[in-house]
């Protein structure tokens, strides 16, 4: 399979104290040629650059960036069980 065939969808989302269904949410595609945003620029088909890393991570700013990288850490365990 060409590896351009695949997506992969991040959605990050804050609760909000009290469990309300309120927060911040965020959705990021990743694509082979680097990461998206669906909802921005590009959204629409829109041939567009991909957003640089640093970029990814500034739209990620409000979330706590240990708690992110603790997650992400369950996402780089994944690509090395693949390889």
């Amino acid at each position: 399979m060409d590896s351009d065939a695949i997506t992969i969808t991040l959605n990050f989302h804050s609760v909000a104290p009290g469990n309300e269904p309120l927060g911040q949410d965020v959705e990021l595609t990743l694509r082979a040629d680097g990461f998206h945003d669906p909802r921005g620029l590009g959204g629409s088909g829109e041939a567009v650059r991909p957003l640089r890393a640093e970029e990814a991570a500034e739209m990620l700013a409000s979330f706590s960036r240990r708690d992110l990288a603790r997650l992400l850490e369950y996402v780089e365990g994944l690509r090395l069980a693949l390889v």
